[in-house]
């Protein structure tokens, strides 16, 4: 009894702390999107923790891509603009 109940707490144990880690690498990607920094690599796996970090990850591509098109328009839009003025 004694014994099954140790192993089921030190499962437990385990469990909560790789749980831990995985919602600190979440956290983390959260706070590094937020800030325009690089995310840490994806996380492995196909639980929520998981699927959740993917779209963080997506979401910081498609704002590095809006961010190039953006960075573009401005640059077309000043050389259309310079080109007016020496007119």
């Amino acid at each position: 009894m004694i014994g099954s109940m140790l192993i089921w707490v030190g499962t437990a144990v385990v469990f909560a702390r790789s749980i831990g880690r995985r919602f600190e690498v979440l956290t983390d990607n959260a706070e590094r999107l937020g800030n325009g920094r690089p995310l840490a690599a994806r996380l492995s796996g196909t639980d929520e923790i998981a699927a959740l970090d993917a779209v963080l990850h997506e979401t910081g591509a498609r704002l590095r891509e809006a961010e190039a098109e953006q960075a573009s328009l401005k640059q077309r839009l000043e050389a259309r603009a310079g080109t007016r003025r020496r007119q």
